[in-house]
């Protein structure tokens, strides 16, 4: 309290030769004695505006009237001069539209004063002000203004509302508290700050926003104000809109703010399944949720660009399903995601507790985004928008954090998917579909399949198996595997031996190491016309299956039942610390295999099985740099012909042998289970020799 004299009043004898004035000569509001130290004010005038206060008088601390509706003298409430002293009831009978302020700038601050306000039923309505913009004090505001005893008080000032009014508080200059724990239906309460505040809105001590139904503005012009909404005991669930300037749904009215002067905001919700829409910020934002199955919506009709304020998310100990929905932004987005939260896609970041998390949604825009996924906890889907995007999975070369299921979809369009785990030391087994992967992460990748373009697996430094049961490409893009230096193993084909779901390419490289390739399609029963070179293999399956030359070590070649062509056109060649096998097991047909001898790779080992059927090998001259040329006509007794165009040789004896060319630049080939044998013949199929 200012205990500053009265102001105008110099001395107590002034003040006592004011006691004749008339209660009502020169303004529309009047007053008298009504009680034990009280006084009734009535104004009738809606241009009435009034200030109640305290000041030392004579030694005491009194109420006094001032402003430009006031009356006769300060200190005196009635013609006979009496006043009501600090402790006492000032009691407004009449308002009719006027204003009120209690506490002032020159003696005494509303939280300072000491004593009662009542603002009477009937009395017409009007604003109330509370004035405490000078204060120093760090005081606690609570308004309950809604429900009994329908008051608002600070420190030793108690302000009853009876009636109907429009109440502004104005704090101090320190760091003050204002509780709101209700409104009355036809009230307002605007919390204007002096100081750095903090503002309450709901019953802290009950957790419930329900009772404000008088509309709320929080504004702070010199500083900051944090503000906390309270509805955490609130067992319905509630559908709530946050934009940087409101919120609604969470209270029965809308709650207001001035943006910038607001640090920071926290939304308490309760325990039923909240709905929080959340189309802008501009302060931070925390959502607690309390143990309800929340959804958090992020975005303004497919755009998440008004989110400038960083959003953080919890719900202890239950979860949370987030959705970050820009589906409507033609802007490429570089977004990066882990298993706490997202940067990029918005202005600012978005956060949530990964164990407080159920699912996390991201709605892609119709531009060519990129998203980098470096670590997962709660599932997480990525949707494009019918943009060419790119979502790059893995930290560092490890996709070990992907410990939540990641699903990857685009409407009307394809994704490009890269799983980078070439850091990795540990030999992973991979499952690969044409819907998904499942074994190189510790969660589940997976896809419809006609949402991705080119798929990129990058293996680790370990000795790697990756199964590959099918493949498909919209587009065509093939599926690459990368080794890093492992000695990685590719099988081709389902558990069942059927490669004919491998649909479209697939290129397996393997830099600084090799790479063994099989292809199981042992239980085709169709005949397939195969090219086997150095570089893949095409025909087995609807995909061609490619490599680079020198970066695998060897390639097995399964075949089904039925009567299969194959041609061998190359093979690939041994380098030093590999020992390469190229084998081919024509399956249990009637096969045909033409080989071109020349093709062969240096120093590499060449296998050809027939099996159960009649099969015919024709083989051309072989260069002395190949290792072996091995061909096994299977198990029969009649039928299995090796054709040899390369020139005269000997030892064509039937049973097991070697044909030696007589060239002495040609190989030898060795012969397992043939029957009958054809030298020096020139043979064409296909264009092939």
């Amino acid at each position: 309290m200012n205990r500053t004299g009265f102001h105008g009043i110099a001395l107590g004898a002034l003040l006592l030769s004011a006691i004749g004035f008339s209660a009502n000569a020169f303004a529309s509001c009047s007053s008298y004695i009504s009680g034990s130290n009280e006084a009734t004010v009535t104004c009738t005038a809606a241009t009435d505006a009034l200030i109640i206060t305290q000041a030392v008088v004579g030694g005491g601390v009194y109420w006094l009237h001032l402003g430009p509706s006031s009356w006769g003298t300060a200190a005196f409430w009635d013609g006979s001069g009496a006043g009501v002293s600090a402790g006492g009831t000032i009691r407004i009978a009449g308002l009719n539209g006027g204003s009120v302020t209690i506490g002032d700038q020159t003696y005494t601050p509303a939280d300072a004063l000491n004593g009662k306000v009542i603002l009477n039923s009937g009395s017409g309505g009007g604003e109330i002000i509370f004035d405490a913009s000078v204060s120093g004090a760090a005081s606690s505001w609570y308004v309950n203004d809604g429900a009994t005893p329908f008051a608002t008080w600070v420190n030793s000032l108690t302000f009853t509302n009876n009636g109907s009014a429009y109440l502004t508080i104005n704090t101090g200059t320190a760091n003050n508290l204002v509780n709101v724990w209700s409104v009355y239906g036809s009230d307002t309460l605007d919390v204007v700050g002096h100081g750095n505040n903090e503002v309450d809105v709901g019953n802290s001590t009950n957790g419930s926003a329900r009772a404000i139904y008088g509309a709320v503005h929080i504004f702070n012009p010199c500083c900051y104000t944090t503000l906390n909404f309270h509805d955490w005991n609130d067992a319905t669930g509630r559908a709530v809109t946050y934009t940087e300037s409101s919120v609604s749904g969470l209270a029965p009215v809308d709650i207001g703010w001035s943006k910038p002067d607001v640090s920071a905001i926290t939304l308490y919700m309760g325990t039923g399944a909240d709905s929080v829409n959340v189309t802008s910020t501009y302060s931070p934002l925390t959502i607690h949720s309390t143990n309800g199955a929340d959804v958090v919506n992020i975005g303004n009709a497919g755009n998440v660009q008004g989110i400038n304020g960083a959003i953080a998310i919890d719900n202890p100990p239950n979860y949370t399903d987030i959705i970050i929905n820009d589906s409507a932004d033609a802007t490429a987005r570089v977004a990066t995601l882990t298993d706490s939260g997202i940067t990029g896609i918005t202005p600012a970041a978005i956060n949530w507790v990964a164990a407080d998390t159920g699912a996390i949604t991201l709605l892609m825009g119709t531009a060519a985004d990129t998203v980098n996924v470096l670590s997962t906890k709660p599932a997480v889907t990525i949707q494009g928008s019918n943009g060419h995007d790119t979502v790059n999975v893995g930290n560092g070369g490890s996709v070990q954090g992907i410990l939540g299921a990641l699903d990857v979809r685009n409407f009307s369009s394809r994704t490009a998917l890269n799983i980078d785990d070439w850091a990795d030391s540990t030999g992973r087994t991979a499952t690969y579909t044409k819907t998904g992967i499942t074994g190189l992460t510790p969660a589940a990748i997976t896809w419809p399949e006609n949402d991705v373009s080119a798929v990129t697996l990058d293996m680790g430094v370990g000795a790697d198996t990756v199964n590959v049961l099918s493949v498909y490409s919209g587009s065509g893009d093939p599926l690459t595997i990368h080794g890093s230096n492992g000695l990685d193993s590719v099988y081709f084909g389902d558990a069942s031996g059927n490669a004919q779901q491998i649909l479209t390419p697939v290129m397996v490289d393997n830099s600084a190491s090799y790479t063994a390739v099989f292809v199981d399609d042992s239980a085709d029963t169709t005949g397939r016309n195969v090219a086997y070179s150095n570089t893949g293999i095409s025909g087995v399956a609807p995909g061609h299956i490619g490599w680079a030359s020198n970066d695998v070590g060897s390639v097995r070649l399964y075949l089904g039942s039925g009567s299969d062509v194959v041609h061998v056109v190359s093979s690939n060649r041994n380098v030093s610390g590999r020992s390469f096998i190229n084998q081919i097991d024509l399956g249990g047909g009637n096969n045909q295999c033409y080989v071109t001898g020349s093709g062969l790779g240096t120093a590499s080992a060449n296998s050809i099985y027939g099996n159960a059927g009649d099969d015919q090998f024709v083989i051309s001259a072989v260069p002395t740099s190949v290792a072996s040329v091995n061909v096994y006509g299977g198990s029969q007794a009649a039928g299995d012909e090796l054709v040899y165009t390369g020139g005269p040789a000997t030892g064509a004896f039937p049973g097991n042998g070697t044909l030696t060319p007589t060239d002495i630049n040609a190989h030898a080939i060795n012969y397992n289970s043939i029957e009958s044998f054809s030298i020096n013949d020139v043979i064409f199929r296909d264009g092939f020799q």
